[in-house]
Protein backbone atom coordinates (compact mmCIF):
# COMPACT_ATOMS: atom_id res chain seq x y z
CA UNK A 1 0.00 0.00 0.00
CA UNK A 2 3.14 2.49 -0.31
CA UNK A 3 0.36 4.07 -3.04
CA UNK A 4 -1.87 4.60 -0.72
CA UNK A 5 0.43 6.97 1.95
CA UNK A 6 1.94 8.66 -1.26
CA UNK A 7 -1.99 9.66 -2.63
CA UNK A 8 -2.58 10.75 1.31
CA UNK A 9 0.53 12.84 1.49
CA UNK A 10 0.01 14.67 -2.18
CA UNK A 11 -4.30 15.06 -0.91
CA UNK A 12 -3.45 16.49 2.13
CA UNK A 13 -2.23 19.52 2.00
CA UNK A 14 -5.33 20.28 -0.91
CA UNK A 15 -8.11 19.20 1.93
CA UNK A 16 -6.27 21.27 4.43
CA UNK A 17 -5.97 24.20 1.61
CA UNK A 18 -9.79 23.85 1.08
CA UNK A 19 -10.48 23.58 4.82
CA UNK A 20 -8.76 27.05 5.81
CA UNK A 21 -10.46 28.92 2.20
CA UNK A 22 -13.98 27.33 3.96
CA UNK A 23 -13.03 29.21 7.11
CA UNK A 24 -12.01 32.42 5.32
CA UNK A 25 -15.35 31.87 3.61
CA UNK A 26 -17.23 31.90 6.77
CA UNK A 27 -15.56 34.19 8.28
CA UNK A 28 -16.21 37.24 5.68
CA UNK A 29 -19.86 36.05 5.88
CA UNK A 30 -19.55 36.80 9.60
CA UNK A 31 -17.99 40.34 8.77
CA UNK A 32 -20.69 41.26 6.68
CA UNK A 33 -23.55 39.91 9.39
CA UNK A 34 -22.05 42.10 11.36
CA UNK A 35 -21.76 45.37 9.19
CA UNK A 36 -25.57 45.07 7.99
CA UNK A 37 -26.63 44.24 11.56
CA UNK A 38 -24.60 47.53 12.37
CA UNK A 39 -26.31 49.54 9.41
CA UNK A 40 -30.05 48.57 10.98
CA UNK A 41 -29.10 49.85 14.58
CA UNK A 42 -28.01 53.19 12.97
CA UNK A 43 -31.04 53.21 11.42
CA UNK A 44 -33.30 52.39 13.82
CA UNK A 45 -30.96 54.79 16.33
CA UNK A 46 -31.25 58.15 14.68
CA UNK A 47 -27.84 57.90 13.01
CA UNK A 48 -25.85 56.41 15.87
CA UNK A 49 -23.36 53.96 16.76
CA UNK A 50 -23.50 51.56 19.72
CA UNK A 51 -21.66 52.32 22.59
CA UNK A 52 -18.73 50.05 23.58
CA UNK A 53 -19.48 50.60 27.63
CA UNK A 54 -19.78 47.32 28.90
CA UNK A 55 -22.37 49.30 31.48
CA UNK A 56 -24.83 49.46 28.35
CA UNK A 57 -27.10 46.01 28.88
CA UNK A 58 -24.01 44.34 30.75
CA UNK A 59 -22.59 43.21 26.64
CA UNK A 60 -20.94 46.48 25.32
CA UNK A 61 -21.95 47.16 21.27
CA UNK A 62 -21.60 43.28 20.48
CA UNK A 63 -24.83 43.06 23.54
CA UNK A 64 -26.29 46.30 21.16
CA UNK A 65 -26.39 44.28 17.95
CA UNK A 66 -27.61 40.58 19.09
CA UNK A 67 -30.91 41.36 18.38
CA UNK A 68 -29.97 42.45 14.44
CA UNK A 69 -27.76 39.35 14.52
CA UNK A 70 -29.14 36.39 16.29
CA UNK A 71 -26.50 34.25 16.51
CA UNK A 72 -23.93 34.59 19.01
CA UNK A 73 -21.53 32.59 16.12
CA UNK A 74 -21.51 34.91 13.64
CA UNK A 75 -19.30 37.06 16.87
CA UNK A 76 -16.56 33.79 16.59
CA UNK A 77 -14.14 33.18 13.87
CA UNK A 78 -13.65 30.09 12.64
CA UNK A 79 -9.94 29.92 12.58
CA UNK A 80 -9.74 31.52 15.66
CA UNK A 81 -8.04 28.90 18.33
CA UNK A 82 -9.64 30.50 21.57
CA UNK A 83 -12.61 30.79 23.05
CA UNK A 84 -14.86 33.34 25.01
CA UNK A 85 -12.74 35.08 27.09
CA UNK A 86 -9.56 34.57 25.82
CA UNK A 87 -8.87 31.42 27.33
CA UNK A 88 -7.09 28.58 24.96
CA UNK A 89 -9.54 25.29 24.73
CA UNK A 90 -7.69 22.17 27.04
CA UNK A 91 -7.59 20.34 23.38
CA UNK A 92 -4.90 23.10 22.07
CA UNK A 93 -3.02 23.40 25.74
CA UNK A 94 0.75 21.92 24.94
Amino acid sequence: MPQGGLLAAILFPVFASAREKARQTACASNEKQIGIALMQYTQDYDECYPLGDVNYRGQGWAGQLFPYVKSVQAFNCPSDPTIAGGRTPRSRMA
